[in-house]
């Protein structure tokens, strides 16, 4: 018997993970019994959105989005967006014959309240890292706000309110259980990691793609890092570029690839490095499905994250990615997530602070895996942990099973 489940989102214009993160799973799924249907909120262009309606129509994932109002303020404009919102919720559930509700993040959980009083149907309430707290570290909102006590309250009432909460680190969910205080059933919170399809990230080892390296004006011998991914705030890309530079103390020959929906902030920060260095780096803005096809040629990945209270909830997508393509890593591990207990010697270096004894015993670690010969077995340890963590194959059970015991709570009621 197939069980409809409503994903309902809330996005920005230029977010993708939706199409390139979530879509994929949730066809998996399928295979499970479960449909999912999407309902997103974004004030995303036509454009955009048309993209995101035709990558989830070729997954058979049925898919409506829903402007978000940004006047007479963003605040002001997302509260009003909400408030309308019970209608189109309503009619997606009649039409879809939904019989799960999965809202990601805050307000999506607070349009999932207004109108699941008078259902009942099970919820699952993906909570997305801690959102609220990334405001406050990234966002600018102060904590004695009206903002961030409201949506406190939204959060403690989604907590309770929700069948299965869905975290993405451990820490993740101690943080929200004692948060939701004594009553909350902790047994109701299942870790969940973002899985990324294998078969599309994988190592690939043929010569097709030296062409794709020689028009990004790289050398097709020399060692190649990367960095993919988004700019500014948590991400921090200074650091990439301070490792890169110990790297070429090294390694003159060193490459950089920046993957990133940010080029001109990237380019911007390339510039200010020395001649030879800033010519020694490229930068692109490709389709995530492009992504694989650019990490095919690189020999490590680079993963640079503000450590702070809202990075121990999350799961860095990047280092799945790089993993899975096969590439060792040199990671900052302090307070993001879990990943620590992903990253081994055998195929990555963990920083825990970042400092210049940090990163030049980085790029001597790196040195070594190529100077020695060690960089192919580096590269298959790094598969391997890709498939045992990140893969898609390795996150179906978390969430077949989230989505049993929220449909499980839910016909108690």
């Amino acid at each position: 018997m197939q069980t409809n489940v409503l994903f309902v989102t809330w996005d920005g214009p230029q977010v993708n993970y939706l199409e390139s993160l979530f879509a994929p799973i949730f066809m998996r799924l399928r295979l499970y019994g479960y449909k999912f249907h999407v309902l997103q909120f974004t004030w995303a262009d036509p454009e955009r959105l048309s993209r995101v309606q035709r990558a989830c129509e070729e997954m058979d994932i049925p898919y409506r989005s829903v402007n978000i109002l940004r006047w007479p303020s963003v605040s002001i404009g997302s509260v009003l967006t909400v408030l309308r919102s019970k209608k189109v919720l309503r009619r997606a559930i009649k039409d879809w014959k939904i019989n799960i509700l999965m809202p990601r993040a805050t307000l999506p959980a607070w349009a999932i309240q207004r109108i699941n009083n008078s259902l009942g149907l099970p919820v699952v309430f993906d909570s997305d890292g801690l959102p609220i707290d990334e405001k406050i570290e990234f966002g600018g909102m102060s904590v004695s706000s009206l903002a961030h006590r409201f949506l406190r309250d939204i959060e403690f009432r989604a907590l309770h309110a929700a069948d299965a909460v869905m975290v993405r680190s451990k820490d993740a969910a101690i943080i929200l259980q004692e948060r939701a205080g004594a009553n909350f059933d902790a047994s109701k919170t299942f870790v969940v990691g973002n899985g990324r399809d294998s078969a599309a990230f994988s190592p690939d080892n043929e010569d097709v793609y030296t062409h794709l390296k020689k028009s990004l004006g790289f050398n097709v011998d020399a060692p190649t890092i990367a960095y993919v991914g988004s700019l500014g705030g948590k991400y921090r890309f200074d650091q990439v570029l301070q490792f890169f530079l110990r790297l070429r103390l090294r390694l003159p020959g060193a490459q950089l690839l920046v993957l990133t929906p940010s080029p001109d902030l990237a380019r911007e920060a390339i510039s200010h490095l020395p001649r030879n260095e800033a010519d020694s780096c490229a930068v692109r803005h490709v389709a995530g499905s492009e992504v694989p096809r650019y990490l095919s040629f690189v020999d490590l990945g680079l993963v640079f994250i503000e450590p702070s209270y809202s990075m121990r909830a999350v799961s860095p997508v990047k280092l799945g990615e790089y993993l899975l393509c096969g590439l060792p890593v040199v990671a900052t591990i302090k307070n993001i997530g879990d990943s620590a207990s992903y990253i081994a010697p055998e195929f990555g270096f963990a920083i825990d602070h970042v400092d210049e004894s940090a990163l030049d015993s980085a790029s001597e670690w790196f040195f070594s895996l190529l100077s020695s010969g060690k960089l192919p077995l580096a590269k298959k340890n790094a598969r391997d942990a890709g498939m045992k963590h990140f893969s898609i194959e390795g996150v179906l059970d978390a969430y077949v099973n989230c989505m049993a015991a929220a449909s499980s709570r839910g016909n108690k009621k």
